[in-house]
């Protein structure tokens, strides 16, 4: 953890500090409410969005999603009728650092500002409001992202991965 002699980067800390105000719903997000878990039904749903309906999770085995929500602060966007119309959820030392992905949005739902709304509240979580750092990886909503002071790598060459893209696959053919 700490700085690892990085230079002083301007406005990040700034920026975070505005992260997740947590303001309560306008008038177009009345009746919308936020919960940190998901029923069976909830879960059922936020599996085929994932596995079935995202770029990135295509293929998910229903015991790999089941154990990364298990593992996870859940985030669940409802509806003013209860229902489940959003997820994200971030990996978390709930401490000095989060990494924020499966985020998605029912279809329907999109372009209305609730996912906006979903995004403020969740960053404003008591586990997640001082954290030092949170990162995510995106391959088409970095608009949507820097509202809430997510920006791009200053120094990308310091952080690496390791990526197993055929990984589902393997795990959903038992090999």
């Amino acid at each position: 953890m700490g700085d690892h002699d990085q230079p002083p980067r301007t406005n990040l800390h700034d920026g975070a500090r505005r992260i997740g105000s947590g303001a309560a719903p306008t008038p177009a997000h009345e009746g919308w409410s936020i919960a940190y878990e998901l029923n069976r039904t909830e879960a059922d749903l936020a599996y085929r969005w994932l596995s079935q309906e995202s770029y990135w999770a295509s293929g998910l085995p229903r015991p790999v999603f089941d154990r990364a929500m298990a593992n996870s602060l859940t985030v669940a966007l409802k509806d003013p009728h209860g229902a489940l119309r959003g997820i994200g959820r971030f990996i978390t030392d709930r401490a000095t650092f989060a990494y924020l992905c499966d985020v998605y949005l029912d279809p329907g739902c999109r372009g209305r500002g609730v996912g906006q709304w979903m995004m403020d509240q969740a960053l404003a979580h008591p586990d997640l409001k001082d954290l030092r750092r949170i990162v995510l990886v995106t391959r088409d909503a970095h608009g949507f992202y820097a509202k809430f002071g997510f920006t791009s790598l200053t120094q990308p060459e310091n952080f690496m991965h390791r990526h197993d893209p055929g990984i589902y696959r393997r795990l959903s053919q038992g090999t």
